[in-house]
């Protein structure tokens, strides 16, 4: 039996939807990474992740089906990365990756594969999904690097959707 402490850790840190991490737990764990790469010069990404269409989702199967849907796509998301990687819910339908000792050009065949991955499954009411993903490498503070990835992920939504853009 879990103890109220131990509930209360899990509510700080896990989204009680999808049972991701956090935006607040994320947040130390993008910290750590950065100090990472700056002290062993190397290099990390981070992904934003937007399911395309899901309002549509929501207003024409309702918030439930809604809730279901991100459940199974986070539940894939979750599968489809490695096991270094690292992911959140960011918000809504938006998701965060970190993706340790990967630069842009290894990161863009992870990510494309999992774009495919994404739009190959079947959810819930026969549901298919595309996602838009923005890359962008961990540098200078955490605080632009989101920023630069959700640039490079409205570069994705403004070229169609359902596409991989990296910020240069």
């Amino acid at each position: 039996m879990e103890t109220a402490s131990e509930v209360i850790s899990a509510q700080y840190q896990f989204d009680p939807l999808t049972k991701l991490l956090n935006r607040r737990a994320f947040k130390p764990i993008l910290t750590h990474e950065l100090s990472r790469v700056n002290r062993q010069e190397t290099r990390s990404c981070l992904v934003l992740v937007d399911i395309d269409n899901f309002k549509k989702v929501n207003d024409t199967l309702g918030h439930d089906t809604g809730d279901q849907i991100l459940r199974e796509f986070s539940d894939v998301l979750r599968a489809s990365i490695r096991e270094s990687d690292c992911a959140s819910r960011h918000g809504g339908e938006e998701f965060l990756l970190c993706l340790p000792d990967t630069d842009i050009e290894t990161a863009e065949p992870i990510i494309k594969r999992l774009s495919k991955i994404i739009a190959n499954n079947e959810y819930s009411k026969k549901i298919q999904l595309t996602a838009s993903f923005g890359i962008a490498l961990l540098s200078d503070n955490t605080k632009q690097s989101i920023i630069n990835a959700d640039k490079a992920m409205y570069q994705s939504k403004a070229n169609g959707k359902n596409q991989v853009s990296t910020f240069k």
